[in-house]
C-alpha cells in the first residue's frame, strides 16, 4: 500500500513543467518519463533497471515528505497522506476540461 502510494504521489509531483527559454521553436518538450529518463537511467538503456529506479523511489519519496509532513517527525502519517491524496485530486480535477451547459 506505502509503494502503491509513493508511486501514485510521485508520479503527481512529476508533473510537466517546461521552461519556454530553454525550448526551442517546433521542438517536442520533454515529457515527465524523458525527464526521469534522462536523470535516472544511469546505463542509458532506455529503461530503469532495479537499482535505478529505487534511486527514483527514494527521491520521490523524499520530496513527499519534504512537501506534506507538517509535524516534521520524517514521515507521512495518515492525515498527512490524506492531504496529499485530496491536492492530487483537486490537481486531477482542475486539469480536466470544464464542460459547457
Amino acid at each position: 500500500m506505502k509503494m502503491r502510494f509513493v508511486i501514485a504521489l510521485s508520479l503527481c509531483l512529476t508533473g510537466a513543467a517546461f521552461a519556454a527559454d530553454g525550448e526551442k521553436k517546433g521542438a517536442k518538450p520533454e515529457t515527465p518519463r524523458d525527464e526521469m529518463l534522462k536523470k535516472y537511467d544511469k546505463n542509458k538503456d532506455g529503461k530503469l533497471d532495479p537499482s535505478e529506479r529505487e534511486e527514483w523511489r527514494k527521491d520521490r519519496e523524499a520530496e513527499a515528505v519534504k512537501k506534506y509532513d507538517k509535524n516534521g517527525d520524517g514521515k507521512l502519517d495518515q492525515s498527512e497522506r490524506e492531504a496529499a491524496r485530496a491536492e492530487r485530486r483537486k490537481a486531477g480535477e482542475d486539469a480536466k476540461p470544464k464542460e459547457n451547459k
